[in-house]
């Protein structure tokens, strides 16, 4: 009799535990999905593109065909204006016995070759943003060459950038650049069906490292199973002449507001509208107007807003009940 006691009470343990989940997870969510309205409310959306970018610049490399002591009188990163003094250099001469040391930029100055200046180097040639870091691709990442430039070639090139500050020099090292800091390049490539959220001549912003610059997209072209972008700017980013492979997001959207869902938005006489809940607890179509879109959310104005006809329309309030499907 004890045992089947205990047996009774486990069942009957069972059939609570069971009633209570139905109580606490299947009901509200049943509940949820029957709900046909939704609330109105503040939020986000975002419209972008994550991919490698690589920075062109128009700089020229300096540097030495002898071996010295250097001494920079320049920092990192400062705008120089011609003839400004850059270093001081002074040519040194091997201790007797010894043999020149070997340069351990071989490889900069062999892709730079005579694009590397190496006279007139203690005073700023050209006007430009001064920098320590150099990769030796100077004249590849340009704009000039930016049609010759592939996708693959762009991963090949792109070596390590190395800051070059050291006191002491060997015969054929680079030892600072100047870049041009009025207008530069972000060349990327994107898959194609991306690429058609972006239009030549339009303002972007990119995502650098944290930072968003203002960019205008110059021109994109089918490239193979990818679409080839390039963007320009004049604007000033810290860190411009340092870098030059960079992960980016392009940003097409960013903006926060009154939110509604796509489904929630229908048409009458060819207006966006929506399905207001009033006090009385019947619907009635109201017009809103939408500033942003990511294709699922859209953000529209509030309270009321201006038509094409400079008719003042009054239309939704955050904490407003509409329908959720509309259609």
């Amino acid at each position: 009799m004890k045992i089947l006691k205990n047996k009774k009470l486990i069942i009957l343990y069972l059939i609570v535990v069971a009633i209570l989940f139905l109580i606490t997870q299947i009901l509200p969510r049943l509940v949820h999905e029957a709900t046909t309205t939704t609330v109105l409310e503040y939020g986000e959306i975002s419209v972008n593109t994550k991919t490698t970018g690589y920075i062109l610049r128009d700089e020229t490399v300096y540097g030495t065909s002898v071996q010295g002591d250097v001494k920079y009188l320049i920092k990192e990163g400062i705008l120089v204006k011609v003839g400004e003094n850059i270093i001081q250099f002074m040519q040194t001469k091997p201790k007797e016995g010894e043999k020149a040391k070997k340069s351990p930029y071989d490889d900069i100055a062999e892709n730079l070759g005579k694009a590397m200046i190496t006279s007139g180097i203690n005073t700023s040639l050209r006007k430009g943003i001064f920098s320590h870091f150099i990769d030796g691709n100077e004249t590849y990442f340009t704009y000039a060459n930016v049609d010759k430039i592939t996708n693959e070639t762009a991963e090949k090139k792109s070596s390590k950038v190395i800051e070059i500050d050291k006191d002491k020099a060997v015969k054929n090292q680079p030892l600072y650049k100047i870049a041009d800091q009025s207008k530069w390049w972000i060349l990327c490539w994107i898959n194609t069906e991306d690429a058609s959220k972006y239009s030549e001549g339009y303002k972007y912003n990119i995502e650098i490292n944290g930072d968003r610059v203002e960019f205008i997209l110059d021109k994109k072209v089918e490239d193979g199973k990818k679409t080839k972008m390039l963007f320009h700017t004049s604007r000033y980013y810290k860190d411009f002449a340092k870098l030059r492979k960079i992960d980016i997001k392009i940003i097409v959207v960013d903006k926060k507001g009154l939110i509604v869902d796509n489904k929630s938005i229908g048409r009458k006489d060819g207006k966006p509208v929506v399905n207001l809940l009033g006090k009385d607890g019947k619907f009635t179509l109201v017009r809103v107007s939408t500033i942003e879109t990511d294709g699922k959310k859209s953000i529209v104005k509030e309270n009321m807003f201006e038509d094409e006809n400079g008719k003042l329309i009054n239309t939704v309030n955050v904490y407003d009940e509409i329908e959720k499907n509309i259609n």
